[in-house]
């Protein structure tokens, strides 16, 4: 855990084996907040088109593009 009280961290850890504690949502995802850029990534990757051409189509870094596609690629939807 970064920089947490000791007893915090032990909830949180305890927490994740009941299954409550699932941290924060994808927002690039098929159901996400930003899941039209998500849509418009796999759309590019689809197409052929190269990971600087979507970064800078989309708005987004490099990074992301690469997030997204792997992330994708886990679910089986590329």
């Amino acid at each position: 855990m970064c920089n947490l009280p000791k007893r915090q961290s032990q909830g949180i850890k305890i927490a994740k084996t009941k299954g409550i504690y699932k941290g924060r949502k994808k927002e690039y995802a098929p159901n996400g907040s930003k899941r039209f850029i998500y849509n418009g990534v796999l759309n590019g990757i689809k197409n052929g088109k190269s990971i600087a051409k979507i970064s800078r189509e989309t708005g987004i870094g490099r990074t992301q593009v690469y997030r997204i596609r792997d992330y994708a690629q886990s679910i089986d939807e590329l």
